[in-house]
């Protein structure tokens, strides 16, 4: 499995990144504004369950794995904290996916990686 994590990691772009924080992604931080499409390729590869969270510190959205019943939250490294999860959420792939930039940006890590 971590192989297959850092080959995501460093698939992980500024294009690929969320687009309302897309100005504070580097190369130094890859992982930051991709958990949700993280989420959903290590969904497809690992299986498991999706979740989506607001993180209490930021008051964002964001999403982790649930697999093999323990909570794998890969991109959990892009905050200098460890941060306060609230209102956790199973959901769909579907509904990560329906957003069209989220389909857009998932489409573009996947090709890259």
């Amino acid at each position: 499995m971590q192989e297959y994590i850092e080959k995501l990691y460093n698939a992980c772009s500024r294009g690929t990144c969320y687009p309302k924080v897309r100005e504070h992604w580097s190369a130094d931080n890859r992982f930051w504004g991709h958990c949700a499409v993280v989420s959903v390729l290590m969904f497809e590869k690992f299986g498991g369950k999706l979740f989506k969270c607001v993180i209490k510190e930021e008051n964002i959205e964001h999403y982790f794995n649930e697999i093999g019943g323990k909570k794998c939250d890969v991109t959990i490294s892009q905050y200098k904290y460890q941060p306060t999860y609230e209102n956790i959420k199973e959901v769909t792939k579907e509904e990560i996916l329906k957003n069209p930039d989220t389909q857009n940006r998932y489409n573009k890590l996947k090709t890259r990686f």
